[in-house]
């Protein structure tokens, strides 16, 4: 399945931030799609709103969205217990046959599902994680570390990534 990302570039330095996200991204994943919509000021100045429905609606549309300006968000993740809990006790039990070690990634530092996420990880990982190591690794950190020292992880976790994910 095809990924659109929304690019929302906004204004000040977030259009060349964004123009240079998009050559990064389709260098690792050339299969991606991109939209792009008004956002903030320059959505103000051509549409005369700073978020107009249509930016919506490919908002809700696409996979991902890339933000230029940080002057609003809004999130579209959403986890149920049960399915974090599903996909955390397959993690461990692959872990359990490997090195023992699951870093469990999401976004809890911009997120309220990544703290949703974490909290119903670290739970299932107190009350079933016997004889597996969990630490928790922020979805950005755990991207780029994958390219520093990708050895380092055994069993990744990703809350994030294309709904959930065992790496």
């Amino acid at each position: 399945m095809t990924q659109t990302v929304l690019l929302l570039p906004g204004d000040g330095i977030g259009p060349e931030v964004i123009e240079q996200a998009q050559r990064v991204a389709m260098a690792v994943a050339p299969d991606l799609n991109f939209e792009t919509a008004l956002v903030g000021g320059a959505a103000s100045d051509a549409e005369g709103e700073p978020l107009s429905v249509d930016t919506m609606v490919k908002a809700k549309r696409c996979s991902e969205l890339g933000l230029g300006e940080k002057s609003f968000g809004f999130e579209t993740s959403r986890y149920t217990a049960g399915e974090i809990r599903r996909v955390a006790r397959v993690a461990f039990d692959i872990a359990r046959g490997r090195r023992g070690e699951v870093a469990s990634t999401e976004k809890s530092n911009v997120m309220e599902s990544g703290l949703f996420w974490r909290e119903i990880v670290s739970e299932l990982h107190e009350a079933e994680g016997e004889g597996v190591a969990l630490r928790h690794v922020l979805a950005d950190a755990c991207a780029l570390d994958l390219v520093r020292e990708r050895i380092q992880f055994d069993v990744i976790l990703a809350g994030n990534l294309l709904k959930w994910s065992i790496i």
